[in-house]
């Protein structure tokens, strides 16, 4: 049975890289458990050496032929995998089941670098305790399960505050424990890094979460949350891109009123960009701010990371500079005649960039045109011209174009900036959850006196005029509200909350325990007055944490001597005993065991000889044979509480209390 109990641990431990492995690691490792399972069940002898030899060769050489070396993190855990699947084929000893089980606590270390998601932690912790239950099961054949279990959650939670002190405590070297997620090979959902809505003809909304954002400090804003990812400005008659060549600085940002401070935690994406609060102040580390203040990092996202940023909700940006002005000009001659013609009308009717700028917005407006995610395809010759005057339908992407290419047309430098609208509330952790479905494009436009101005169409729609609503960017108002006015009944509010809740969870987890950066960790000790700086924190961190430490060890040691010390406590209430035979006359002798203290207790005292057997009996159970458990030792210390003989009297028959 202990077999079959490893043989439980050793799968459930591999139960989550079933995720990560390829079929064939994860289809040989039950092949060799089921094997294993199947030999301990029947009872019939194990394979020998040279047989498990050439099963360690094999999985050797194919992990080898499927990655071309042992090395690296895939393949050396699956052959770590393979290698401890083999290892249970040679469990004859109890030293090989101990090993075998050890080994599994380096499975859960190998599991964290592949996911540090809350729910494999939670997991992780049942299989700690799972292995502390099979070691002491092995150890001790006599341990029932309830006690073994009893004894394992004493074990973790005595463990609990010592690692609490090495997570505050430990000195940190850079990031979090979260920029240490591996790079993933799967595909990832985000913002695409261009644009061209003539080609979508149904659009649609994504619940999943793109990022969430927990406020430091939150100023008044009034127009909505705009989270800036990318800056499309070269158009070639139909798709937009970024803009080329080397990264230059943006224009000078001048900031009016307070200032927004937020920490954000990505979702991986795949790409290079950071969304901000626009605009951003300052890039964080590892990334830099780009040509429309953009923030750009050098490596793909591939796995969930946190930043902080400072942005300024009220602003003002300087004039662009002679080539990023001619950028933004860009429109390929002869393109959409009739919206030319508009241009034109419009510009004799307006006197400057804003009144012009205006009265594109405000024909949006009065016009027949309709927001859907279903709009019908737009030609590929003169898409503009075809949204204007024929469909006069789409989403944000076909407003969001057709008000850069006219601002263009009219001699104003415009641009396209695609990432987020607003984003959701969850009261239960206090901060924002932004979901791919509240994806959303704007312009910039640039203005002589105040540079550039965020212009977004579809703020200027009625109600009336929005057929499909769901997505982000619908209005600043939806976005800010978010979905706080959903409901399903009882049952569908008790599934939001439910949601809300176990996302507050996951958040919690990622932003205090995964993002406990090395700058979170010198705010706490300066709060702590250890120190404001490295050089001083640091050392007095250490120092803080081996006295803790020791004091921990201290309080344990004086809790273990107050139960005993080095005299066990079986021995204590062993000695209870002799002094009660001492008073009924009989000295019990150092180099006398039980069983030779119970025959003369017989001869000695018969009137005590049976309970005197039967506590010695129990003793002799408990000291030597280890059988029994807490129970066992507290019925002894019952039957030697209740033996109280009387001392013999002179020149008489002794009698028993």
């Amino acid at each position: 049975m202990r077999d079959l109990e490893v043989l439980l641990l050793l799968a459930a431990v591999f139960a989550p890289f079933a995720l990560w492995m390829p079929p064939w690691v994860s289809g040989a490792f039950i092949a060799l458990l089921g094997f294993r399972a199947a030999l301990a069940w029947s009872g019939r002898s194990l394979p020998a050496r040279p047989w498990r030899i050439l099963l360690a060769l094999a999985g050797l050489g194919a992990v080898i032929a499927a990655w071309g070396s042992p090395l690296g993190l895939n393949a050396g855990t699956a052959l770590f995998l393979l290698m401890i699947a083999v290892k249970s084929l040679e469990q004859t000893t109890q030293r090989d089941r101990e090993v075998t089980v050890l080994l599994c606590c380096f499975l859960l270390l190998a599991g964290t670098l592949f996911s540090r998601s809350l729910p494999l932690f939670l997991y992780d912790i049942a299989l700690l305790g799972a292995i502390l239950f099979v070691l002491q099961r092995l150890r001790k054949h006599s341990l029932s399960p309830a006690d073994a279990l009893n004894r394992t959650g004493k074990l973790l939670l005595q463990a609990l505050p010592l690692a609490i002190m090495l997570f505050v405590l430990f000195p940190r070297i850079g990031s979090g424990l979260i920029s240490l997620s591996p790079s993933s090979e799967t595909a990832h959902t985000g913002l695409s890094d261009t644009l061209s809505p003539g080609d979508v003809a149904n659009l649609v909304p994504s619940q999943e979460v793109a990022f969430r954002v927990k406020f430091q400090k939150l100023p008044q804003i009034e127009d909505g949350f705009y989270w800036r990812s990318l800056v499309l400005t070269r158009y070639d008659g139909s798709r937009w891109r970024p803009a080329m060549g080397p990264s230059a600085p943006p224009a000078p940002v001048e900031s009016r009123g307070e200032i927004a401070e937020y920490s954000v935690d990505l979702e991986p994406t795949g790409q290079k960009y950071l969304p901000a609060l626009e605009l951003p102040l300052e890039a964080p580390e590892g990334a830099e701010i780009r040509r429309g203040f953009s923030l750009r990092r050098e490596e793909e996202i591939t796995s969930r990371i946190q930043y902080s940023l400072s942005s300024a909700a009220s602003y003002r940006t300087g004039a662009p500079r002679p080539e990023i002005r001619s950028a933004a000009l860009r429109i390929r001659p002869g393109a959409n005649p009739r919206t030319r013609d508009l241009v034109q009308r419009l510009e004799q009717r307006t006197s400057g960039p804003r009144e012009l700028v205006a009265a594109i917005l405000e024909r949006f407006a009065e016009g027949d045109y309709i927001y859907t995610m279903n709009p019908v395809l737009l030609r590929d010759q003169n898409p503009v011209d075809h949204f204007l005057f024929e469909t006069r339908e789409g989403f944000c992407g076909h407003y969001a174009q057709a008000l850069a290419w006219t601002a263009r047309a009219a001699g104003i430098p415009a641009r396209i900036v695609t990432g987020y609208l607003g984003g959701s509330r969850n009261p239960l952790g206090d901060y924002w959850i932004v979901r791919q479905s509240d994806a959303h494009a704007w312009v910039e436009v640039s203005f002589p006196d105040a540079g550039w101005v965020r212009k977004d169409p579809t703020q200027t729609l009625s109600p009336d005029q929005i057929l499909d609503e769901g997505q982000g960017d619908a209005s600043a108002e939806e976005g800010i509200r978010g979905r706080e006015g959903q409901s399903g009944g009882i049952l569908g509010r008790a599934a939001r909350y439910a949601g809300l809740a176990w996302d507050a969870a996951n958040f919690g987890w990622n932003y205090y325990v995964l993002g406990f950066t090395q700058q979170r960790q010198l705010r706490l000790l300066a709060k702590l007055r250890l120190g404001d700086s490295l050089g001083k924190a640091l050392p007095r961190a250490a120092l803080l944490m081996t006295f803790l430490f020791l004091a921990f060890m201290l309080i344990l040691g004086a809790i273990l001597l107050g139960r005993g010390g080095k005299t066990p406590f079986l021995d204590r209430i062993y000695r209870r005993f002799q002094n009660k035979l001492r008073r009924a006359g009989i000295e019990p002798r150092p180099e006398e065991g039980p069983l030779t203290l119970a025959r003369r207790i017989e001869a000695e005292r018969p009137d005590l000889a049976r309970s005197g057997r039967d506590i010695l009996d129990r003793f002799v159970e408990l000291r030597y044979a280890e059988r029994g458990g807490p129970a066992a030792l507290r019925d002894f210390r019952r039957r030697v509480r209740r033996f109280s003989p009387s001392a013999p009297r002179r020149g008489g028959t002794p009698q028993s209390g």
